[in-house]
């Protein structure tokens, strides 16, 4: 029994340190591709100089300093990324060694993999911000004297008597007060698009129907679920781009449902990060009522990646039965557990009334 929670620990430690070495591990190629790049510029640089009679001796000189500083830059990034390399293959070992050695060695990991992520800036801290600034509400300063006010004793004096000899004489008819400052339009529910949100139209990419077989194939456009930037390489990503983008669409095929799932994510070595999908790999639905539905993959998928090579797309088919089906229909969607070859993740659902229009449009 003891060895069997210790075994349990180890292996929730693996799964950490497997993630962080990772995140470390694809900083460092970032920065090695890089430090490459501006090397290969400062020899190009220095070489034209070289050949150019134009170009002065403080040039030349200049473009050595850059050229050195930029080999020293690429030797150190080099070094880093085989140093996390490294780490990295470690952690992969532990899971096949002895438990007593494995929890050894995770520890002397542990701190190596601290010592790597503060050197590519992935530990620091964020200062925390004041609530003020989140708010937008402006800091109030207590004044050093408080202001004179002044009664207007005129609204309860008595009147004057000679003042009723100059009062006017008729109808007598008190002037109502005004309101003062804006005036507002009554709050109305049915009006609030954020609780009654429009229905989205339905929109179908697909709709056929099998000449042989008489069964028809509808497909719905597929639309964002969610985007998950990890916090280990969310500082890196190019602003307003995420790590990870999934879109999602039903698909019917006579009398069976199926859920496509299109992940999109920004990272070159994504087929060696995630693995893609294998045949029948699991996915779980969490609702918003705590309940959870499991779901299995049709397809296996390595992924594709787009022209710049930077982005890799990876498509899931999950079976959806009926009754998952009407579930779909009625609640909305909280949480999604996807398995990839290399392990599994969570996310969080933002779009959490996709699937659930999607349902009601088959």
């Amino acid at each position: 029994m003891a060895d069997s929670l210790r075994r349990e620990a180890l292996q929730f430690k693996i799964t950490d340190l497997s993630v962080r070495i990772t995140a470390v591990e694809r900083v460092f190629a970032l920065a090695r591709q890089d430090a490459q790049t501006q090397l290969d510029s400062a020899d190009s640089a220095l070489n034209a100089a070289l050949k150019d009679s134009t170009r002065t001796k403080e040039e030349r000189k200049t473009l050595k300093t850059a050229q050195a500083d930029a080999k020293k830059t690429q030797k150190k990034a080099a070094a880093n990324h085989k140093e996390a390399t490294g780490a990295l293959r470690r952690v992969q070992k532990l899971e096949s060694m002895p438990l007593a050695n494995a929890e050894k060695e995770a520890g002397k990991l542990d701190a190596q993999i601290l010592a790597l992520e503060q050197r590519a800036g992935l530990a620091i801290i964020p200062e925390e911000t004041p609530i003020a600034a989140i708010i937008g509400a402006p800091a109030v300063s207590a004044p050093d004297t408080l202001p004179l006010v002044v009664a207007d004793t005129t609204l309860n004096a008595t009147p004057h008597a000679d003042s009723a000899s100059t009062a006017p004489t008729g109808n007598k008819q008190r002037s109502k007060m005004q309101p003062v400052g804006p005036q507002y339009k009554a709050y109305d529910p049915k009006a609030d698009v954020m609780l009654n949100p429009p229905a989205a139209p339905c929109v179908l990419i697909r709709d056929v129907r099998d000449e042989f077989s008489g069964e028809t194939y509808r497909e719905l456009q597929r639309g964002e679920l969610f985007r998950f930037n990890n916090e280990y390489v969310k500082k890196i990503m190019p602003p307003g781009q995420s790590h990870i983008v999934c879109e999602a669409a039903l698909a019917e095929k006579g009398n069976t449902a199926s859920l496509w799932l299109t992940f999109s994510i920004r990272d070159p070595n994504a087929r060696k990060t995630f693995g893609g999908f294998t045949k029948n790999s699991q996915a779980v639905l969490k609702f918003m009522d705590g309940s959870t539905v499991n779901i299995f993959n049709l397809r296996a998928d390595e992924g594709v990646a787009d022209a710049s090579g930077n982005v890799i797309q990876f498509k899931a088919q999950y079976t959806i039965d009926k009754e998952t089906l009407k579930k779909l229909e009625r609640t909305e969607l909280d949480k999604i557990r996807i398995a990839w070859a290399t392990g599994y993740e969570d996310y969080d659902v933002q779009n959490v009334n996709l699937l659930r229009r999607q349902a009601s449009c088959l």
